[in-house]
């Protein structure tokens, strides 16, 4: 293919355009992992009687383990400012050499806390960690293996059997008599939450670390294991204790399926009349309720009541579901400046024939929060649309943006109406966390949803004008990148094929029109934009026939 010089592009190249283009699309999504720890602190290296450590924020209830790492087998002791009162869980030693000493403390006093710890003489060496952690309801059981026989590598295993879903606390120290050298300790059995430095400032050496691992399982047998090589001489003693901090049992929360939009009294009550058959569809118009979710759940369906067969005049009912992700203070729900974006729309009623009696957009699971506001939409082809009524009064909207439009910001009140459409949402009746819910529109899998979700992706605040904007800035993108990929297969099979400056602007134009045409009829442009396109082709085609034309 030559256009004035020869152009050819490698398969590679447009192989990396897509790939590129498609890692553009992709959402990067932050993991996150929640545990019960809070935050620690520790000391290393000290020197007797007397060590302090640094401030360390403490909430009131949180669980407390502190940590003591001797280097003779002196029993260091422990308090801290706020007057809290602490359980000796575990005192072991090593041979006489090393000795180690764990606390807890359920925190009734909460503030800046420091701990102090005393015991020992100037020439004794304190290792030392106070870990804080949230929902921690007692204390189970705890291991230590304290085993030893000068070796110069060792390993050891503590086995906890727990009760409850809990996290457990692992201390492991190493001394290494009459020498400068710390052992090399090995990656221990949890994730570890301090190594130590090796404290060589006396004949005998100490290294330390602490770790910690979480079961939420409940009851289960759990060994802990630990390996290191030790120093030249091989006088070495070793401390390896575990202790179990249950958890509070995951209790399931009370869940509920509930009934929105207009369902009648008792869910779900009908009447014979039907409000909709004056309202004419044919004008583009979306009927929809909107209302605010009091579940952590997900919305299943979206329902009316036929009140007649339309077997002989295609015309089914068309449904959309709409959310908000949140709202400006102060502003109204599915406003410009708080629009509601379209999460999912059923199949085209051109040519549905529904028969009489319920008709159900069913098989979604769209995430909606406590507090979240949420619109169920209606829309026909034609008018004459007949839903049965139920026997309840509720505030219906009208929006003339379009039949189920990618968003709704711009709807009118129509005031009371016992117009049967209705949405069941299973979920928790607690407030939280919501689930994980798109915030710029459901962008999948058709077309219609992944080109509304770019559009509004480009908007801080969705409004018309600015849909309208990053639709032709797109439309622009993606004619140039579509005639990118045409250029790379014609080079690449149709070497041969010449194609002239002006051909090629025709089959630029087409494309552009083309991607206009897709945005148009998605209701992502501005009506007046169409119009003016319409125009614009009518000038092309008038230049063409004249031979003036750009084309």
């Amino acid at each position: 293919m030559r256009i004035n010089r020869s152009l050819h592009l490698r398969p590679t190249s447009i192989i990396l355009v897509l790939v590129l283009g498609i890692l553009g699309l992709v959402p990067l999504t932050p993991l996150a992992h929640a545990s019960p720890f809070v935050n620690e602190v520790h000391l290393t290296d000290c020197a007797g009687p007397t060590c302090v450590t640094g401030a360390l924020s403490i909430t009131a209830g949180n669980m407390l383990v502190v940590d003591c790492f001797a280097l003779t087998n002196f029993a260091c002791s422990v308090s801290d400012s706020l007057g809290n009162s602490f359980t000796l869980r575990i005192d072991a030693n090593s041979g006489g050499s090393i000795r180690q000493r764990i606390w807890t403390s359920a925190f009734s006093n909460a503030g800046s806390d420091v701990f102090t710890f005393t015991g020992g003489s100037s020439t004794d060496r304190y290792e030392i960690q106070v870990v804080q952690y949230t929902g921690i309801t007692g204390v189970g059981t705890n291991g230590v293996d304290t085993s030893f026989n000068n070796p110069s590598s060792f390993s050891s295993t503590v086995t906890i059997t727990t009760s409850a879903p809990s996290v457990v606390y692992e201390g492991w120290d190493v001394g290494n008599g009459g020498t400068s050298s710390c052992a090399s300790l090995s990656p221990v059995t949890g994730a570890t939450i301090f190594s130590f430095n090796c404290d060589t400032s006396t004949s005998n050496a100490l290294n330390s670390l602490s770790a910690q691992s979480f079961f939420t399982g409940g009851a289960g047998t759990f060994p802990f294991t630990v390996s290191w090589t030790g120093g030249t001489n091989g006088n070495n003693f070793q401390i390896h204790a575990a202790i179990e901090l249950d958890l509070a049992p995951a209790t399931a929360p009370a869940t509920a399926t509930q009934c929105y939009g207009n369902c009648g009294n008792p869910p779900i009550t009908l009447a014979n009349t039907n409000s909709t058959h004056t309202v004419n569809f044919n004008q583009s118009i979306t009927l929809f309720y909107q209302f605010q979710s009091n579940l952590n759940g997900f919305l299943l369906n979206v329902t009316v009541s036929m009140a007649k067969s339309y077997a002989a005049l295609p015309n089914g009912p068309a449904f959309g579901v709409y959310t908000i992700q949140s709202c400006p203070l102060g502003q109204a729900p599915f406003s410009s400046q708080c629009p509601g974006l379209l999460q999912a729309q059923s199949a085209g009623q051109n040519t549905f024939s529904p028969p009489k009696g319920k008709i159900s957009f069913s098989g979604l699971r769209i995430p909606v929060s406590n507090g979240q506001w949420v619109g169920i939409a209606l829309s026909a082809s034609l008018a004459g649309l007949d839903v049965n009524d139920t026997n309840t009064n509720v505030n219906l909207f009208q929006t003339n943006e379009g039949k189920i439009p990618s968003s709704i910001q711009a709807p009118s009140s129509l005031g009371n109406s016992k117009v049967g459409l209705w949405a069941w949402i299973n979920g928790n009746v607690i407030s939280g966390i919501p689930p994980t819910s798109p915030s710029s529109g459901n962008c999948g899998p058709g077309l219609d949803f992944i080109l509304a979700c770019a559009v509004n992706s480009l908007c801080t605040v969705v409004t018309s004008q600015c849909q309208t904007g990053s639709s032709i800035l797109l439309i622009v993108i993606l004619t140039i990148f579509s005639i990118a990929i045409l250029l790379g297969i014609f080079s690449y099979w149709l070497p041969g094929m010449n194609i002239s400056t002006k051909g090629m602007g025709e089959f630029a134009v087409l494309i552009f029109i083309g991607w206009f045409v897709a945005f148009a009829a998605y209701g992502l442009l501005l009506p007046y934009m169409i119009i003016l396109m319409f125009f614009v082709i009518a000038w092309l085609f008038l230049g063409r026939s004249r031979g003036t034309g750009p084309i």
